[in-house]
């Protein structure tokens, strides 16, 4: 028989985890419904992923969102989201440097 201890704990574990996984949810644009765990796994198309991926962006709008085994995917819909975000926006997402510049000039490496 279970402790009421060890009941106790496993439902504090849980009503966290859904906690946390609600949160994480919020912050990402709408998609299909996950599974705990694996997420959209189930869901991940094997043949023609475009046409899944095309049928969720008619259903859910131009930013989807899913989760495939713990990876979050953001699938880009249509043409001028694209390039609004990559494009436009693309100093926000990239983590390479705004500028490199060798502050001493060309250097003459003949001698």
């Amino acid at each position: 028989m279970l402790s009421p201890t060890l009941i106790f704990t496993f439902g504090v574990l849980f009503v966290v985890y859904v906690v946390q996984q609600k949160r994480r949810q919020a912050k990402l644009p709408p998609g299909p419904p996950r599974l705990p765990l694996i997420g959209n796994l189930h869901q991940a198309p094997k043949e023609a992923p475009w046409v899944t991926f095309s049928q969720w962006v008619e259903k859910y709008g131009p930013l989807v969102s899913a989760d495939f085994g713990g990876t979050n995917v953001i699938i880009i819909g249509d043409y001028d989201t694209a390039r609004d975000l990559l494009d436009k926006k693309a100093n926000i997402y990239s983590s390479r440097p705004r500028m490199v510049q060798n502050p001493w000039g060309p250097q003459n490496t003949e001698q």
